[in-house]
């Protein structure tokens, strides 16, 4: 009988009854840090796959329709934008923040590959690293929509989570 007291408690505004690993779980889980999680962990990837080999990187970069100058400000500039990001992520106060950077990252990201698609360069540029590397150009301007949908849905949702924080404090 102990062991159930200690687990379940009363909601002092519904009074109904919830264990505390419900508790626990509705608010650590909810739809926003979820999205977030997501949306780290591409980008964790997409930073360490730079990092780990930074001349494979510089490599990519040369191969792709920039100028060198713009090849070497992107060598230093894509990988601390992406760090930015989950830090910004991470971080519950500044969540909401990192959902819209997330979003103009993966913005700026995506209008490149349909001008890639749409053949606006005189060459179409490789597409050289990690996991993306076997797919198209088509099919990595749907990858980079479903991560663009991942920001919007956990922006929209932590503002309703917010929301609702507000209505019982």
């Amino acid at each position: 009988m102990r062991i159930t007291k200690s687990i379940i408690n009363k909601d002092p505004r519904t009074g109904n009854q919830k264990s505390k690993l419900i508790q626990w779980i509705r608010f650590h889980l909810t739809v926003s840090s979820i999205s977030s999680a997501i949306l780290i962990l591409l980008f964790v990837y997409t930073v360490l796959s730079k990092l780990a080999d930074l001349n494979f990187f510089q490599y990519q970069l040369d191969n792709q329709v920039f100028s060198p100058t713009v090849s070497a400000a992107l060598f230093f500039l894509l990988p601390l934008s992406q760090i930015l990001a989950i830090v910004l992520l991470y971080m519950e106060r500044y969540r909401m923040i990192g959902f819209i950077y997330s979003f103009g990252l993966l913005s700026i990201f995506t209008l490149y590959i349909l001008l890639i698609i749409r053949d606006y360069f005189d060459r179409i540029p490789c597409i050289c690293g990690g996991v993306i590397t076997t797919i198209s150009w088509e099919e990595h301007f749907v990858f980079n929509l479903f991560f663009l949908g991942i920001a919007i849905w956990g922006f929209v949702y932590l503002i309703k989570e917010r929301r609702q924080k507000k209505q019982y404090d």
